[in-house]
């Protein structure tokens, strides 16, 4: 399934785990980062983010994966959820969730199934010891 995957985090941890995630599967095409700095407020995430979705045809989907529920990059995302179809967003991003992304993603289904799958493997990575 062709889809967009926009990594949007606190910081520069959304390139660092990419880059953490592209040490383990490889590189892959159409996964983006964007990080959320010092100074920057929802509205200057948004003009970011549309940098990117502004380049993609309707039809794609789009996957935002983000750091945490009811922040500037999820507050952001909910944004675009809520203007582009075929939009989705994963809260809690962790590397095994990203490296389930990249390595599932041409095969599922429909982002939907993505979606379900990656959030299985994010939850399945948490063990307390």
């Amino acid at each position: 399934m062709e889809c967009t995957v926009i990594v949007v985090t606190h910081g520069t941890l959304a390139n660092e785990l990419i880059e953490t995630s592209r040490m383990l599967v490889g590189s892959y095409e159409n996964v983006v980062a964007l990080d959320f700095m010092p100074g920057e407020n929802v509205e200057s995430l948004i003009k970011k983010i549309s940098g990117v979705t502004d380049t993609l045809a309707e039809s794609i989907p789009v996957l935002f994966v983000v750091d945490m529920f009811s922040g500037s990059p999820f507050n952001a995302s909910s944004y675009f959820f809520k203007k582009r179809p075929g939009t989705r967003i994963i809260t809690g991003v962790n590397i095994p969730m990203l490296v389930n992304i990249l390595l599932e993603r041409p095969d599922a289904g429909s982002i939907d199934e993505l979606v379900e799958m990656s959030v299985s493997i994010g939850q399945d990575a948490i063990k307390p010891i």
